[in-house]
């Protein structure tokens, strides 16, 4: 991609410009870093469109650099949008879950 800031040009759909695919490019975790306000990070153990087991760099990364801003929750079976798919073929979303620990978060 010869200029990865462009916000008028597209790949893969209207919605996807050049910009927003370099954005994952870099590694989210020197972002997080650099962030001193509370952070919650909540990951999905069964998500499809991000590898769970990156994630759990970030909670090592904190603890390497010595940070304690972060909150991790990890959501064990649930995919990429909160929720799973249960045996008779029905989804199940866990939104409030997530959310209600999230709230809790927030209040503490």
């Amino acid at each position: 991609m010869a200029n990865p800031n462009v916000t008028d040009k597209y790949w893969a759909g209207k919605n996807n410009s050049y910009k927003r695919w370099s954005s994952f490019s870099e590694p989210p975790i020197d972002n997080l870093l650099k962030i001193s306000k509370p952070l919650f990070v909540a990951i999905e153990t069964k998500d499809q469109a991000v590898a769970p087991e990156s994630a759990y760099l970030i909670p090592i990364e904190f603890i390497r650099k010595q940070k304690n801003n972060l909150t991790f929750k990890a959501y064990p079976g649930l995919d990429h949008g909160f929720g799973k798919e249960l045996e008779n073929g029905k989804y199940e979303k866990h939104w409030n879950t997530v959310f209600k620990d999230f709230l809790n978060w927030v209040n503490q």
